[in-house]
């Protein structure tokens, strides 16, 4: 059976028109101890509509236009010569940036915030 239903010239729901992602990693050597890395990445997101009734049960849904956005995320750290030991000091979501990750049933779901973290990585 066909349906009848027409969605050109609709909006889609939680798929922004236009995407983009760049990032990247500096390696230097420090004598002969092992290599110091720096990098970082950025990712980017356009608009796109949310609504408060994803699967259309109740047919009253509002939608909402979430904003673009960007997403910066760093990392900065030391590994041995012999790969035995790694540090690495590390931050998501770097700028703070408030958004949602999902609406589901009438509820929003805020994402996580800035996030920090030291890794200390060893190999045996």
């Amino acid at each position: 059976m066909v349906s009848d239903t027409i969605i050109v010239g609709t909006p889609l729901k939680r798929l922004p028109q236009f995407q983009a992602q760049a990032g990247f990693n500096y390696t230097r050597p420090v004598y002969n101890y092992g290599d110091a890395f720096i990098g970082a990445d950025v990712s980017w997101a356009g608009d796109y509509n949310i609504t408060s009734d994803p699967y259309g049960r109740f047919q009253t849904g509002a939608i909402f236009e979430r904003p673009d956005q960007a997403l910066v995320s760093a990392q900065v750290g030391f590994e041995t010569a012999d790969d035995r030991v790694r540090v690495v000091a590390e931050c998501s979501n770097c700028t703070d940036q408030q958004y949602f990750t999902n609406t589901l049933s009438g509820f929003f779901y805020p994402a996580r915030g800035i996030d920090y973290g030291l890794r200390l990585e060893l190999k045996y």
